[in-house]
């Protein structure tokens, strides 16, 4: 019995709208990536009451998930999207372009813009700017010169939607090119806006393009990330995105504001990634605290992605990230300690080393929360996927026996561990613990149990997860359920964890973001 089948058979006594609400959550996502790249019309005709749904995020995941499906079918694949391309709803067909763009992926570049540059000149800003992306989407990687100067007018645009897409549809384009002319388009960036002195409708209506122009910061960052990485030129561009670390953020923005910031960092560490010594160098200020007069919220959120995002730069480092890892355990701060032991865990990760469980075993039962939610975390990816007795003994008796009680990333860590063995005992005593009322432990349960059955299609991951699944707790446990079906090369396009910072999904968006690589 399939784990489909097996899901169907045990909601059938729940109340009808939550069986509907997680048949959207699951079947959307499970659809994408059954059928990705493949073209299927099985897989279209099951979303075709997703594209009909009266929820407009309903339709964009459904929308995401038959790009997906068709992307680089080529133009033999756009017939069978006449569904979505000529849909009576407006929604639907408007958006349609950006499904065009992922299946005209590997045609040829003349046969690409035949086909988008209806949109491309259309007078609705909307779709020229989908159109725009889509170019770059449908070229990526392959730097073709004939598309710049289409970019470089698009940057240019006095709507801010579509300046916003031509700058992410560039980075798609010459995405591992390192070309130096695309890289330059991005250089001369409009600085932010004067903060007007008017309230209510004017001010909102201020508001509202105000984010748009930070749309454009965020995804340039992201673009020169695209651009620079494995292309030989990161020096270049690590230096240009060093800019996007100290943006003048108007103080009226206040929280909102630092989210530049936040996605510049990610960007960084992602362009840096294999080289942990070069990031701590560029970008070990972060981890500081705000210095004398320095308004604390002028470092806190670009600190927080600071901790959760350098890690991605010791993937792949061996002995030279463990031990630049290990030497910020040394440093005062607790910033610098959290980022020591993520990272130690990802440049050691599934080594099985001793020592570094020696370094990171005192933090199991540190006083501070956060250190000790990192050190479970970092311990699993250690012994990823090992089984090891001794581990799971340590981790169980600082979680279990310790006052203050489980870790919320006690699961996860459980999970890591034993992922992809199908281990039953280690399943059944992450569902013993579902009697908890803490929300966020019970979210990271369903991922546990997801990552030890990984890839396995075990039909009893579904009857362990139950008490997960209903009510609050769906989404969780449809990103659980997938885990269950599919292993890390195939959900690498499902997760996307590209502005993470401090906050209650950021452990389990950090996992399933390492999963995939």
């Amino acid at each position: 019995m399939s784990t489909l089948e097996t899901l169907e058979k045990w909601t059938q006594a729940w109340p009808q709208a939550e069986r509907e609400e997680l048949g959207r959550e699951f079947g959307i996502g499970w659809t994408a990536l059954r059928y990705q790249g493949s073209g299927s019309m099985e897989g279209l005709e099951f979303l075709y009451p997703f594209l009909n749904d009266s929820n407009v995020s309903v339709k964009r995941r459904a929308l995401d998930a038959v790009a997906t499906i068709f992307s680089g079918t080529g133009v033999d694949g756009l017939e069978k999207l006449s569904y979505v391309s000529e849909n009576r709803d407006l929604f639907v067909r408007d958006r349609a372009v950006s499904v065009i763009g992922s299946a005209l992926k590997g045609e040829p570049v003349d046969v690409i813009l035949d086909i988008l540059r209806p949109s491309l000149t259309h007078r609705n800003n909307f779709i020229r700017g989908q159109a725009t992306d889509a170019l770059g989407r449908a070229g990526e990687g392959e730097g073709w010169k004939d598309l710049l100067p289409i970019f470089a007018e698009r940057l240019t645009d006095p709507d801010d939607f579509v300046a916003s897409s031509a700058v992410e549809g560039l980075g798609f384009a010459f995405s591992g090119i390192g070309d130096p002319d695309a890289i330059a388009l991005l250089e001369p960036l409009p600085s932010f806006p004067t903060v007007p002195k008017v309230e209510g409708e004017a001010r909102r209506s201020w508001h509202f393009r105000w984010r748009l122009h930070q749309a454009r910061h965020d995804e340039a960052a992201m673009a020169i990330a695209r651009i620079g990485s494995g292309s030989g030129e990161e020096a270049n561009a690590i230096a240009l995105m060093l800019r996007y670390l100290h943006p003048e953020v108007p103080q009226e923005m206040g929280f909102e504001g630092q989210l530049i910031q936040r996605k510049g960092v990610w960007a960084a560490a992602w362009l840096l990634e294999g080289s942990p010594t070069q990031a701590l160098d560029a970008m070990r200020f972060l981890l500081e605290r705000p210095g004398a007069g320095e308004p604390r919220q002028t470092r806190q959120i670009p600190r927080s992605a600071a901790i959760w995002s350098l890690p991605t730069t010791f993937r792949a480092s061996g002995r030279e990230g463990i031990e630049a890892a290990g030497s910020l355990l040394d440093e005062d701060g607790h910033a610098s300690i959290r980022t020591g032991m993520l990272s130690l865990g990802i440049a050691a990760r599934g080594s099985c080393d001793d020592d570094v469980r020696a370094a990171l075993a005192p933090y199991l039962t540190d006083g501070n929360g956060a250190l000790r939610d990192v050190a479970n975390i970092a311990l699993g990816f250690a012994f990823q996927g090992s089984g090891d007795g001794d581990v799971y003994k340590l981790l169980r008796t600082t979680n279990l026996e310790e006052s203050r009680g489980a870790s919320t990333n006690y699961p996860l860590s459980v999970g890591l561990l034993f992922q992809g063995t199908g281990d039953g005992p280690a399943s059944h005593h992450l569902r013993d613990l579902v009697q908890t009322e803490r929300r966020r432990l019970r979210r990271h349960i369903a991922l546990g149990i997801g990552l030890v059955h990984q890839g396995t299609s075990s039909p009893s991951a579904v009857e362990e997860m139950l008490p997960l699944l209903e009510g609050n707790e769906l989404d969780a446990g449809s990103e659980a359920l997938l885990l269950v079906d599919f292993d890390s090369e195939a959900l690498a396009v499902e997760f996307h964890a590209d502005s993470l910072a401090d906050g209650p999904g950021a452990a389990g968006m950090f996992v399933r973001e390492h999963l995939c690589r």
